[in-house]
């Protein structure tokens, strides 16, 4: 006998915002696993490729970016493009965003492997906060992006 699904699916077919906050630990290869919720919007936005991308991006000395990669292209990368050659403020601002930012696959488990420099960069070594923020995920080291209650 064949079961049909009385209840229709909650979820649309456009992708859902980063919301939230998770904890997590770096595995003994220092991967991180990404929530599953975050995973589910990552997959909405990149439905279209075969593998799954993201950019991460060394934001500030306190937290790392992590950003969808067809974000990143639409959005940041794009805005990039459009600043002169022969400006020597916008090259130095193409340099340091090529410098900080690397593209990572996510695996079939929902994980990446951020180069390690990265992690250094922001002070992040085994605990990991992922806070999600509409478009992006920051990452960062668990007491160095704010008491969530004080920062209301």
């Amino acid at each position: 006998m064949e079961r049909k699904n009385k209840t229709p699916s909650k979820r649309k077919n456009t992708s859902e915002d980063f919301v939230g906050e998770y904890s997590c630990t770096l595995d003994d290869n220092n991967r991180l696993i990404i929530p599953s919720k975050f995973r589910r919007t990552i997959n909405d936005t990149e439905k279209d490729m075969d593998e799954k991308l993201v950019a991460v991006h060394i934001y500030s000395k306190d937290f790392l970016t992590l950003y969808p990669i067809s974000t990143w292209k639409s959005e940041i990368a794009a805005r990039m493009r459009t600043l002169s050659h022969e400006d020597h403020d916008a090259l130095l601002s193409r340099r340091n965003l090529g410098r900080r930012t690397a593209h990572i696959p996510v695996d079939k488990q929902g994980r990446i492997s951020i180069p390690l420099n990265f992690y250094k960069a922001v002070g992040i070594e085994k605990n990991v906060i992922l806070i999600g923020s509409i478009d992006m995920i920051q990452i960062g080291s668990p007491g160095k992006l704010g008491d969530p209650l004080i920062d209301l």
